[in-house]
């Protein structure tokens, strides 16, 4: 469950900040509707529920060896990118982390 990594590196940024942020997720990192419901269930009842929390989804991108370079709809939860024009499994270079930024 990637989600619960993410959530709790959130986690871990708010305690540490204590500051309203922005989630730059990842499509390929968490589905940003668990990570979202699992995030609010975890801050229920603490000091960190009210600060403001915004999540960004960043698509993924993908660079293949054909010489393909763009953005790759991803088809549910998985860990790997394949080329829309060959089909091969490419690079990932955008989509699979999560940064935190203050507000």
């Amino acid at each position: 469950m990637h989600e619960f990594s993410a959530v709790q590196q959130t986690i871990d940024e708010l305690e540490k900040n204590k500051r309203d942020i922005k989630v730059l997720l990842g499509c390929m990192k968490a589905d940003k509707d668990v990570f979202l419901n699992t995030l609010k269930e975890m801050l229920k009842g603490t000091p960190l529920e009210t600060l403001k929390i915004e999540v960004e989804e960043i698509k993924a991108t993908g660079q293949c060896a054909c010489g393909f370079k763009g953005e790759i709809d991803v088809p549910g939860h998985i860990h790997f990118l394949r080329c829309p024009q060959c089909r091969e499994v490419c690079k990932i270079i955008k989509g699979n982390d999560i940064n935190i930024e203050n507000l």
